[in-house]
């Protein structure tokens, strides 16, 4: 398993998917695990995935971040199921 925040890692705790965001056009991607495995080297941080990314308009991708799983905590909206080894919050 690698260490700090990388794709590779996030894969390997559960996510689901990688979510890239255009803020310029709004556009979404979302790519699978398996897609993510073959389109990028699992060694990569997402700060430096957004970097290589390109939107349909052009620019540089604005965000890039894990998709976990979702639950449902009894009867409230579903929340992301967010391992504690990868931490809770988006800064750490």
């Amino acid at each position: 398993m690698t260490s700090g925040k990388t794709l590779g890692r996030a894969l390997d705790l559960g996510a689901e998917a990688v979510i890239v965001r255009c803020t310029n056009c709004f556009n979404v991607k979302r790519f699978t695990a398996a897609q993510a495995r073959k389109n990028w080297p699992q060694g990569i941080t997402f700060e430096e995935l957004k970097k290589r990314t390109r939107c349909r308009c052009g620019r540089h991708a604005s965000q890039a971040a894990p998709l976990w799983p979702m639950r449902a905590r009894g009867g409230s909206e579903l929340q992301q199921l967010v391992p504690k080894e990868w931490g809770r919050l988006p800064g750490s």
